[in-house]
């Protein structure tokens, strides 16, 4: 039997699926009783639809066609898109607003919209942003068309385009993101075409605001980060783009404040950073997805993701419980409230342990620490000190403190107000980020206790590297006069950190080293701006970044 071509393979995958589940669907209903049959046929139908949607809308899927949508760099670069252009005005504004901040982007065009405003198509390029295309009409009838009209309207753009600039363009967006298996085997058909989606979007081609593109961009900026943004009117869009040419420099703005240099993607292809399919963080993550059958692997996902739900679960329960019953009752001990305060922070740790415990039976995460001690070569602790730290997940608060004696950390005020986690923080010391951080946590520090804090603000990039250093916790070190211990944090596989949902769990046992580096002694007067950025730089050292990175530029 002669094999399948690439080609004839997505609509192969998507008849099976649709087979598999109507005889599933059909089995239910012939072997169980009324209402269990309809009851399970409906299921297998939604979980079908569910299925296949995600197959075919999600900008991670790979099901039907592989697909870049982010880039595997390990620079501080993000790559800003916009599609549907060229437009005789928005796109004009769009280049005059990216040369004002010396940014390079990449414009997914319109074979039409390009034919009509050719020398828009040569000022994007000679302005040295990247020009892609984007189908040559946007029609609805290509998510259902054949595969040979949606090989000809993707030809016929990239005709156009490379015709403008004397070069075939090598990059290519579907519209709305979608890759249905008609679309898979008509793509496959075009030469050399690189896919590509996003890693966050805007959703600027609805009626919105510049806020909301923002807070809806803001939180997914990180290095490799594909962004998409339209200057043009799509199908079915609003033909406002007010809201894109407010929020563009503001974004740009928060990149440059994050250290973030915004290029083209063909830099990035250069670099050989535009690798379709899994990437080599979801490799790592996910290694089990490419070994086991689907019908084994998502169940398998969903019974992980239980187990993260339920382990988060015990945890604010166990916390509700100890903050308003089991710190009542440690209350009635006699002691001044530094006492109080380390009796109930010992407590706190065994409860953290316990979290963490519960964590590694279900194989699902470990600390580890080779130090003791929070001191440099596991020294004894004599007197306190400010505990640095990147924070690559959401349980580094839990392990540091769990495994080294009388650690408080500075915490979000949204957390100290919370009325579940709240109560409890401020009885063990915790500190509330505002007005009276930096006098609260000298107290701490002149109260015997040591002071974690993670000068990023925010745990790190999903995918490694470093946000940028503030220097509050250099300033209290200052104040103080207490020294400063660097702790090196790595999780392998990435787990719980940055924009990676508990659902996204690693299929393995995820292993969180917490290392004690050097300590640092600032002396009395320093300047904190210049003792942050030496951290900083030493960081990105010991991390193994770049070590040009444009954030050490950007934040002097």
């Amino acid at each position: 039997m002669p094999m399948l071509s690439p080609r004839q393979q997505p609509l192969l995958h998507a008849f099976a699926i649709k087979i598999a589940a109507l005889a599933a669907g059909g089995g239910a209903l012939v072997a169980l009783p009324w209402p269990w049959g309809v009851a399970v046929a409906a299921g297998v139908a939604l979980l079908t639809v569910g299925f296949l949607a995600h197959a075919i809308a999600h900008p991670r899927s790979q099901y039907f066609a592989p697909v870049v949508h982010r880039a595997t760099t390990t620079r501080r670069e993000v790559a800003l898109t916009f599609d549907d252009g060229p437009d005789p005005v928005v796109t004009a504004e769009v280049l005059d607003i990216l040369a004002a901040h010396r940014a390079r982007a990449t414009f997914f065009v319109l074979g039409e919209r390009a034919a009509l405003h050719p020398e828009l198509v040569r000022r994007i390029q000679a302005e040295g942003h990247t020009v892609g295309t984007h189908t040559q009409h946007h029609r609805m009838r290509f998510h259902f068309g054949s595969a040979g009209y949606v090989r000809r309207e993707i030809e016929d753009a990239v005709d156009v385009v490379g015709g403008i600039l004397s070069r075939r363009p090598s990059l290519f967006r579907p519209p709305h993101g979608v890759r249905s298996p008609c679309f898979a085997r008509g793509w496959r058909g075009t030469r050399a075409l690189t896919c590509v989606t996003w890693s966050a979007r805007g959703l600027d081609a609805r009626a919105t605001d510049a806020d909301r593109v923002v807070a809806r961009v803001e939180k997914h900026l990180a290095p490799g980060a594909i962004i998409a943004l339209h200057d043009g009117t799509g199908l079915g869009g609003s033909t406002d783009r007010s809201a894109t040419l407010a929020a563009l420099p503001r974004l740009l703005e928060a990149c440059r404040e994050r250290g973030l240099r915004c290029v083209g993607l063909d830099s990035l292809e250069r670099e050989g950073a535009l690798v379709p399919g899994p990437s080599a963080f979801e490799a790592e993550v996910f290694p089990l997805k490419a070994v086991l059958p689907g019908v084994l692997y998502w169940p398998f996902r969903a019974f992980r993701t239980l187990e993260v739900a339920s382990c988060f679960a015990a945890f604010w329960t166990g916390a509700v419980v100890f903050a308003w019953v089991g710190l009542p009752i440690l209350a009635l001990w006699p002691g001044s409230p530094a006492v109080k305060m380390h009796r109930s922070l010992r407590a706190l740790r065994r409860c953290f342990d316990a979290f963490h415990l519960m964590m590694r039976v279900l194989f699902l995460y470990r600390r580890e620490s080779g130090s003791a001690s929070a001191r440099s070569g596991g020294a004894p602790a004599s007197s306190p000190v400010v505990l640095v730290a990147n924070h690559p997940t959401l349980c580094d608060v839990t392990a540091v403190v769990s495994l080294f004696p009388n650690v408080v950390c500075l915490a979000r005020s949204a957390i100290v107000k919370n009325p579940l986690m709240g109560r409890l923080l401020r009885i063990c010391g915790f500190v509330p980020t505002g007005p009276a951080t930096l006098h609260d946590c000298v107290e701490r520090l002149r109260m015997g206790f040591d002071v974690l804090i993670f000068p990023e603000g925010t745990r790190s990039p999903r995918e490694g590297g470093l946000q940028i250093f503030h220097r509050g916790a250099f300033e209290i070190a200052i104040r103080a006069g207490v020294p400063i211990v660097l702790l090196k944090l790595t999780c392998r596989p990435p787990a719980l950190s940055k924009s990676l949902p508990m659902w996204r769990n690693p299929d393995g046992m995820a292993v969180l080293n917490v290392e004690v580096l050097e300590t640092i002694t600032p002396e009395r007067g320093q300047d904190s701006r210049t003792l942050c950025r030496a951290v900083e730089k030493r960081y990105h050292e010991l991390l193994g970044l770049v070590p040009d990175s444009p954030a050490l530029e950007y934040s002097t």
